[in-house]
């Protein structure tokens, strides 16, 4: 997914977070926590290309 829509993504769904350099290998699982552009973490709003999560280790 290169983009996030209000819609394309349930709370609690299960991401995995891609390798800057290699997008095919998996660093991190995490869980979607928000994707409400209008949301604001650390004092900035999410917007429409990210989407808030919880990481795993």
């Amino acid at each position: 997914m290169d983009f996030i829509t209000n819609n394309s993504m349930e709370i609690g769904t299960r991401v995995y977070l891609k390798s800057w350099k290699n997008r095919n290998k998996n660093v991190a699982l995490a869980i979607a926590v928000s994707c409400d552009p209008t949301r604001k973490v650390r004092g900035f709003q999410l917007g429409t290309k990210f989407l808030m999560v919880h990481v795993f280790h």
